[in-house]
C-alpha cells in the first residue's frame, strides 16, 4: 500500500516538472518572430483578429485603465499614431495601435479609454486580467509592454520602446 503512495506520489511529481518544463521553454515572442495571432472583443462588442490588420504596422500595447505608466505611454502612443497612421511603410499602408487591455471591470476599462481619447474599435479585452489570451500568447509579465509588427505580421520590436517608437517608424517609412 505505501508503495503503492509513493509510486503515485513520484508519477505526480514528474508529471508536474513535465509541466513546468513545458511553460518555461515557451519563450516571449522576439523580434525577427511571427507574431502569435489572436482574436478579442473590442469596447464595441465587436471581435478583432490580429491577422486581419496584415499590410498595416500594428503596435500592440498592453495596458490597463489602473496602470499610471499605462496610462501616460497611452498618451505619448497616441501622438506618434497621429503623425504615422496614414503614412506608407515598406511592408504596407497606415499604423494601427492595438490597445490590450488587462482590466477586468468594463466600466473603468471604459471610462480610461473615454478619457484617454483612445479608438474603441481597437481596443480589446476579455475581461480576464493575466489570463487574457493575448496576455499569454506574447508571455508578457509586466505591463505596459509592446510589440511592434511590420505588414507581414513580423516583430520588429518589443519591450518598452515607445521613447523609440517614431524611431523605430521611420526605418519602416517607404523612401
Amino acid at each position: 500500500m505505501r508503495g503503492r503512495i509513493f509510486l503515485r506520489l513520484g508519477a505526480l511529481l514528474l508529471f508536474s516538472l513535465f509541466q513546468l518544463s513545458l511553460s518555461i521553454s515557451e519563450k516571449r515572442p522576439k523580434e525577427g518572430d511571427i507574431a502569435p495571432d489572436f482574436r478579442l472583443p473590442n469596447m464595441n462588442g465587436d471581435t478583432l483578429k490580429l491577422s486581419s490588420l496584415k499590410g498595416h504596422v500594428v503596435l500592440v500595447h498592453f495596458w490597463a485603465s489602473w496602470c499610471r505608466t499605462c496610462r501616460a505611454e497611452s498618451k505619448k502612443i497616441v501622438q506618434v499614431y497621429q503623425q504615422y497612421k496614414d503614412k506608407q511603410f515598406k511592408t504596407g499602408k497606415g499604423m494601427v495601435v492595438i490597445y490590450v487591455s488587462l482590466d477586468e471591470n468594463k466600466v473603468e476599462w471604459e471610462k480610461a479609454i473615454n478619457e484617454d481619447g483612445l479608438d474603441k474599435a481597437f481596443n480589446v479585452s476579455d475581461l480576464k486580467r493575466w489570463q487574457n489570451f493575448a496576455v499569454q500568447a506574447y508571455k508578457v509579465q509586466f505591463i505596459p509592454d509592446n510589440f511592434l509588427i511590420d505588414g507581414n505580421g513580423k516583430i520588429i520590436g518589443e519591450g518598452q520602446i515607445t521613447n523609440y517608437l517614431g524611431d523605430y517608424l521611420k526605418d519602416e517609412i517607404q523612401k
